[in-house]
């Protein structure tokens, strides 16, 4: 138990660091460590209670190594201040305009793709859904259709970019521009096309990670915005997120409610069931992947030149090994705790360290211009989330294409030149 009040404690003080130097403004790195700190309490709770599927005696040192290697990438980021971004760049709006009507258009097809699916999914019992897609009995038949349910699985995943593109449409910069409004409001709505992804596999995170992707793209962008469009779109969102909460509470109370651990406690346990998780795996570590789990991409590539399949993840020899040890291996340890799995104690260190100098290179070309620029807002949260949505797991790991497919959308800004740019100020506070 001390060891995860120090954990809470460590979190609690770096809170509280980072709130000073940025001027106490709450942005997307306060949340980033307020997401970790609550992560920290209730993992509190779930020892106490005694509700976490963990195996072994909870450890010290996994638990300081994992701290610590979470710290890192956290103060990286803190060297970004809300309010010394003075203004957005977008150094080509046709490329802008162009890739935003796409977005409406890709991310609406592939709602209206998963939408139906979602609907079948959450019929029935959910527990029994979930375990049938889990174990393979059940086969979903959008996952027939090959090359098109891939496209519109990266299409869904590309929500960022949505949120991203509807908060600029609706700066008073781009307002001037017919339509503006509407494209915004069409992007934002389509963007759920990712929790109707996730509900199709009777998943819960999808609606947890939109939410969490929301809040981040607006506590940066809506600096950017006038005071009465951003209380009209905290109004639609507030509606949209009450909408979606409905079957992930559904999801919760089918596949939880018979859980030892009851409702609540499956709830507690998802926020902050990690650093115990994590010293099971750190205690009984083997059978490394090599990135074969997290990232897959690479094994697809050298396969292709290969011709044939060399490199491939094996889901179930690398679960057995921790199930012969009496652990679970498929519950939340963090994106560290992933990253473990594939890179060991020693790979895993070296990793967090070049994504922590990424996040800093990226953060230090801000803090020395005080202007972002489109490809560079891309970037920013393709970083965050790892970070992010790594509370839980490396998310990343099914998302490899549509990370690729952000880091195009960021090159082709840095390499399509300047044409008809546009500023975006801050709107000036008071």
């Amino acid at each position: 138990m001390e060891i995860l009040l120090t954990e809470l404690l460590v979190f609690l003080l770096l809170f509280r660091y980072y709130q000073a130097v940025n001027n106490f403004y709450f942005g997307p790195v306060s949340f980033l460590i307020a997401i970790y700190t609550l992560m920290a309490a209730a993992s509190i709770l779930t020892y106490a209670l005694d509700i976490t599927p963990s195996a072994l005696d909870l450890e010290i040192t996994p638990i300081l190594y994992l701290v610590s290697l979470l710290i890192l990438p956290i103060y990286a980021f803190s060297i970004f201040k809300d309010r010394q971004l003075a203004e957005i760049r977008i150094n080509n709006y046709p490329l802008f305009d162009t890739i935003g009507s796409l977005l409406i258009i890709v991310s609406s097809i592939s709602w209206l793709y998963f939408f139906p699916n979602a609907i079948k999914a959450l019929s029935g019992h959910l527990g029994d859904n979930r375990a049938a897609m889990v174990y393979g009995t059940e086969r979903l038949a959008f996952l027939d259709f090959g090359i098109l349910n891939s496209f519109m699985t990266i299409s869904a995943n590309l929500f960022i970019l949505n949120f991203i593109w509807g908060y600029i449409y609706l700066t008073e910069s781009l307002q001037k521009k017919k339509s503006s409004t509407i494209k915004a409001i069409v992007l934002f709505l389509t963007s759920t096309s990712y929790a109707m992804n996730v509900f199709a596999f009777v998943g819960r995170d999808g609606f947890v990670l939109w939410v969490f992707s929301l809040v981040a793209v607006h506590l940066l962008l809506s600096g950017f915005i006038s005071r009465n469009t951003k209380t009209s779109l905290q109004k639609i969102f507030l509606i949209v997120s009450g909408a979606l909460a409905v079957p992930f509470w559904m999801i919760t109370e089918g596949r939880f409610a018979d859980s030892s651990a009851g409702l609540f406690g499956s709830l507690i346990t998802y926020i902050g069931g990690q650093p115990q998780m994590f010293s099971d795996y750190y205690q009984t570590l083997g059978n490394l992947q090599f990135g074969k789990m997290n990232f897959p991409i690479f094994c697809d590539l050298y396969n292709n030149l290969a011709g044939e399949v060399m490199c491939e993840y094996d889901r179930w020899e690398h679960a057995n090994h921790y199930i012969d040890s009496g652990v679970l291996p498929w519950s939340f340890a963090t994106y560290i705790g992933a990253w473990l799995f594939d890179f060991g104690k020693t790979g895993t260190i070296i990793l967090v360290i070049l994504y922590s100098l990424a996040i800093r290179q990226t953060l230090n070309t801000i803090r020395q211009t005080r202007f972002i620029t489109l490809s560079g807002l891309i970037i920013f949260f393709v970083l965050l989330n790892i970070a992010l949505w790594g509370v839980f797991y490396f998310k990343q790991a099914v998302l490899n294409y549509s990370i690729l497919s952000y880091l195009l959308v960021s090159m082709a800004f840095y390499l399509g030149g300047s044409r008809a740019a546009i500023i975006v100020p801050r709107v000036t506070e008071g």
